[in-house]
Formats: structure tokens, C-alpha cells, sequence
């Protein structure tokens, strides 16, 4: 037990430091402003464990995980996207299969790359709201 209440206090030691780096980039990236946390005042082993704002860091991170993955989809699919808006260039040479529908003259092109720069404006906000989401959660828990 012992052993186990020391690895405890060192991951969330490791945690609030990583929180530190997370604040720096919240701020530089998406403009979070932070108010200063009360740090534990307890000394010792026992301070490191109650400590609520280590472990609201450990929320944080908790919950920034499917944020994270929402994130990377979102942008793929703005990549995917914009990648359609190129289809009247490369139609005639790279043969491009939408939903077992092959785009084959470039009125159809046309089409596809309308789409993709719809869809491209309709991934750039969504990577804003996601990044928005972010900034929200970490003024919020770290």
C-alpha cells in the first residue's frame, strides 16, 4: 500500500508539471487566460494526494483525451476535404471513386470540388470549435 500511495504522488507531481507545459501552450495557441490556483498547503505525502487541484489536472487530462481524438478526425477530414477541391485538376489523370460512383468528365469534377470546399469551410469551423472546446476546459480545470 505504501509503495502504491508513493507511485500516486509522484504521477500527480508528473501531472501538475505537465499541466504547467499544457497552460503555456493553451495560452500561446488559443488565447486561454488563467486565474492562479491555490497550490496544496499540507505538507508531505498526505498534501500531495488531497490535493484537489492535481486532481482536477487529472480530469482535465482525462477528458482531453476524446477531445483529442475529435480533433484529429475533424482535421483529416478538413484534409480529405480540400483534397476534393483539387479533383478538376487531376480528374483526367487520377481516376477518383466517390461512394462507387467513378467521377469521369469535368462537369462532375465541378461538383466534387463545390463539395470540397463546402465541406473544407464546414472542417475549418468545426477544428475551431474542437480548439474552442479545448480552450474552455483547460481555463476551466487547470
Amino acid at each position: 500500500i505504501v509503495v502504491g500511495i508513493g507511485i500516486l504522488a509522484i504521477a500527480l507531481w508528473i501531472v501538475s508539471l505537465y499541466a504547467v507545459l499544457e497552460r503555456q501552450q493553451m495560452m500561446t495557441l488559443v488565447g486561454a487566460v488563467f486565474t492562479p490556483k491555490p497550490e496544496s498547503t499540507q505538507p508531505g505525502l498526505r498534501g500531495a494526494i488531497l490535493n484537489a487541484t492535481a486532481w482536477k489536472r487529472v480530469l482535465y487530462f482525462a477528458l482531453r483525451l476524446p477531445l483529442s481524438i475529435a480533433g484529429f478526425a475533424v482535421s483529416i477530414f478538413t484534409v480529405v476535404s480540400m483534397c476534393l477541391v483539387f479533383a478538376p485538376l487531376v480528374a483526367s489523370t487520377v481516376p477518383i471513386s466517390i461512394d462507387s460512383h467513378l467521377v469521369t468528365d469535368w462537369q462532375e469534377a465541378i461538383v466534387v470540388a463545390c463539395a470540397g470546399a463546402l465541406l473544407g469551410l464546414l472542417g475549418a469551423h468545426a477544428v475551431n470549435a474542437v480548439a474552442e472546446i479545448e480552450r474552455m476546459l483547460a481555463e476551466w480545470l487547470l
